[in-house]
């Protein structure tokens, strides 16, 4: 009873406050909360059409009113096609954009659509194989735009690649990434195709973010990378800095391989650059794929922010992928084996100013003394 007499006091007709578009963003297309009334679509603030009929028991959630034929199984493709098609028809304009999408996945309620459903004996797997998919078709969006620039790296192998109307050839010297030398790398910019022909067993790492059209194609490793280490004692790390900011090579991405020695930490001291605030900090989001030698072997990253929001330590294998949002992010290899990984950065300003966590900048201090 309670919530029906809150429902009718709603105005269904009046915009909605406080939410995604009030926050800077261009766009914004979703629901509340999904097993929550109302069970509505809203659309740049305005409620798409007003719940007028009360949910089925059989459907999971609170009871409440929901649109006419809601189906929880839509949620996710709905979100997906309106993303694509934004994203589809911002990229005719000139000025940047800026989407909230934020999925519904994979939490409850398990609500994998039709096209989805049954492909495992686990209805959960296949909510999170959408929620994968509905990621995957919306970066593809981002792709057929042509906003995205890609720097190619030859992690190890050879191949023959050609990108914006240019043919550069057979590239790739290093068979095995932990030959250490620097590795064959190519820019292509934003709006043009490319394409990579392995000539032996390879791995090229597809590095993406914003392109904006101010750099052209062109190799851009072996020559112009320099080698350079880090740190002291058990911190001691070796990098081949393919792509920062001292390179004028790309838009937004920022690239770099590191080599960390058998029992040493590497990203230490903890640091962090999930603010945009030049010159103090910049705001760049980080991926790391790592490798370990032998290939058996492990390595542990930590993933944290200082008010404890985001705290993940993980066990990372030979060629895992490890996302890094926000927060500091140290990582560390076992006595015995070597760690490499290829970090990727990308955020509003090509500039890498970072943060030391307070509590272990006082080692940052003394081995910088």
């Amino acid at each position: 009873e309670k919530i029906k007499a809150a429902e009718a006091t709603i105005d269904w007709n009046q915009a909605c406050t406080g939410g995604p578009r009030d926050h800077g963003f261009d766009h914004w297309f979703g629901v509340g909360v999904p097993n929550f009334p109302p069970y509505i679509w809203i659309d740049q603030n305005k409620v798409m059409a007003t719940p007028t009929v009360p949910k089925p028991k059989e459907m999971f959630g609170s009871d409440g009113l929901m649109v006419e034929g809601w189906k929880l199984e839509e949620i996710l493709p709905g979100l997906r096609d309106a993303a694509c098609k934004w994203i589809t028809e911002s990229a005719k304009k000139e000025e940047p954009y800026f989407l909230y999408m934020p999925l519904t996945s994979p939490h409850t309620p398990i609500s994998p659509s039709k096209e989805f459903a049954g492909k495992t004996k686990l209805p959960y797997i296949d909510f999170v194989i959408e929620t994968d998919d509905v990621v995957g078709r919306v970066l593809d969006a981002i792709e057929k735009t042509g906003e995205a620039e890609v720097i190619l790296v030859l992690v190890e192998g050879r191949a023959k690649i050609t990108g914006a109307e240019c043919d550069f050839g057979e590239l790739g010297d290093r068979l095995s990434v932990f030959e250490k030398t620097p590795p064959h790398c190519v820019y292509i910019p934003n709006g043009a195709n490319w394409q990579a022909h392995a000539t032996t067993e390879c791995t090229l790492a597809v590095c993406k973010a914003p392109g904006r059209g101010q750099h052209a194609a062109q190799v851009i490793g072996p020559a112009g990378i320099e080698t350079v280490t880090r740190g002291q004692g058990g911190n001691t790390r070796h990098i081949n800095t393919i792509a920062m900011e001292e390179r004028d090579v790309a838009d937004s991405l920022l690239v770099t391989e590191v080599f960390t020695p058998p029992g040493n930490w590497s990203s230490y001291p903890p640091h962090r650059h999930d603010e945009d605030d030049f010159p103090r900090m910049t705001y760049l989001e980080e991926t790391y794929y790592h490798r370990l030698n032998p290939a058996q072997g492990y390595g542990h990253q930590r993933v944290f922010t200082d008010d404890g929001s985001l705290d993940e330590t993980m066990t990372v294998h030979d060629h895992d992928l490890v996302l890094v949002p926000r927060g500091h992010h140290p990582c560390g290899v076992p006595w015995g084996y070597e760690m490499y990984y290829l970090n990727v950065m990308a955020g509003p300003i090509r500039k890498w100013r970072f943060e030391n966590h307070p509590h272990h900048d006082w080692i940052f201090q003394r081995d910088s003394g």
